[in-house]
């Protein structure tokens, strides 16, 4: 097995993970999240106000996106991809969903200090109510335009929850999953 995608809430350990796996497959890391960091830092707002923006946008973002990873998925021979939406677009890659309870979803995004994803000067409260949001609009966004919900786990292959799992016992136990 040489290509995986994986999805989850903010916090949930995409990237870290992803990149961990990534090395011991030997293969590319791809994130959606990177790209979507990158879009925000070029358009000057936070990720939390692009989010905004590409609801009123209609989707335009959405589309661009999309066909960036399908186009990735398709000229690569192996990759570990963070892709909330991989299950749905690239149906015959397994997929796995990161599971992590929200408080410990937010105190990994404020240790990394990714506070700057979010909008400046907000409390620590106001900050865990924009990842909610964050993570509330996406969902609502994709069941409104794809008709899936990123956060059922019977849309993935295998899940698993890193809430309580160090990164490389998660990494360890997605392996033997992978065999």
């Amino acid at each position: 097995l040489r290509k995986v995608t994986l999805s989850g809430k903010a916090g949930a350990g995409k990237t870290s993970v992803g990149k961990a796996l990534a090395e011991k497959m030997g293969v590319p890391f791809i994130s959606a999240g990177s790209l979507a960091r990158k879009e925000a830092q070029r358009r000057k707002v936070s990720i939390g106000r692009l989010q905004e923006l590409i609801v009123l946008e209609g989707g335009k973002y959405d589309e661009w996106l999309d066909g960036e990873m399908r186009r990735m998925a398709d000229e690569l021979d192996g990759f570990v991809m963070d892709y909330r939406l991989g299950f749905h677009f690239l149906p015959d890659v397994p997929s796995i969903l990161l599971e992590v309870d929200s408080e410990e979803g937010y105190r990994r995004i404020a240790a990394q200090q990714r506070e700057v994803e979010f909008s400046k000067g907000n409390s620590h409260e106001q900050f865990r109510k924009q990842i909610e949001k964050r993570n509330s609009d996406m969902r609502d966004r994709f069941k409104r335009i794809y008709g899936v919900d990123f956060f059922q786990p019977g849309n993935y292959c295998y899940s698993v929850d890193t809430t309580d799992r160090s990164l490389e016992q998660t990494v360890d136990q997605i392996l033997q999953w992978i065999g």
